[in-house]
């Protein structure tokens, strides 16, 4: 299983990566920092589980689920927000994204659900 950690912190992608190296299904994480670097390397790559900044530069981030839907409907989409606007995370809901998860507050359930996806695929 590969991720796709998408944020425009690399402390954020950083992190991440680093907890989800303690799961064994994962055979590799690829970082982007926007919605053009992300939707090339899903192209590349097809990673099973994408996961998003749901406050990506010019609001891209629901372009971004409904990009990435279309070409690989079965894929997972985690997307993680800082005060969502209920508008944005509605549109994303729409777009096809499965998961949304505060940064503050939920950060640490990220690895666990896609623990929980990889152990079921």
């Amino acid at each position: 299983m590969r991720v796709l950690l998408t944020d425009k912190s690399t402390l954020i992608t950083q992190r991440l990566e680093e907890l989800l190296s303690e799961i064994i299904f994962i055979l590799g994480t690829d970082k982007a920092s926007s919605y053009d670097e992300a939707l090339a390397l899903f192209k590349q790559y097809r990673q099973d589980v994408v996961v998003a900044d749901m406050n990506l530069a010019d609001n891209t981030s629901c372009r971004l689920v409904k990009e990435i839907k279309e070409l690989a409907p079965h894929t997972t989409i985690i997307m993680m927000f800082i005060d969502a606007d209920e508008y944005i995370m509605e549109q994303c809901k729409k777009m096809g994204a499965d998961f949304f998860f505060d940064k503050y507050h939920e950060f640490e359930k990220i690895p666990v659900v896609i623990n929980e996806i990889a152990a079921n695929s």
